[in-house]
């Protein structure tokens, strides 16, 4: 059996980044490591599975996760809504493919797509 333990993510500008899912989206970094030009930060979503921030100096990011995208779940989904709304954060949604289960899609300061559940 296979477990998840995080998914990379190619960053243009790590503080906008940092800001992005530690402020807004309420992670903590439980890792920072630099080293040969690479900045990287590991952010924690609370669920065991991490989020890897990784800038390369001088890197562009280019189409970035283009068909990809991650769900991160949140106990009261509706005040992060409000609250990624509020930062000028374009929200889609809500989505309800059976009564169990509502979700948003936004986009992170790079394109990348995370739904919201």
């Amino acid at each position: 059996m296979a477990q998840m333990k995080w998914v990379t993510l190619h960053v243009a500008d790590m503080q906008r980044s940092l800001d992005f899912y530690g402020k807004l989206l309420g992670m903590s970094v439980t890792q920072h490591i630099t080293d040969h030009g690479n900045e990287i930060n590991m952010m924690d979503p609370g669920s065991g599975a991490w989020v890897e921030l990784l800038h390369r100096e001088g890197e562009t990011v280019n189409d970035p996760g283009q068909g990809i995208s991650f769900g991160l779940q949140f106990d009261d989904v509706e005040a992060v809504v409000a609250k990624v709304k509020d930062a000028g954060v374009e929200v889609a949604g809500p989505i309800s493919p059976n009564p169990h289960l509502k979700f948003y899609f936004i986009n992170d300061p790079d394109g990348y797509t995370i739904q919201l559940l």
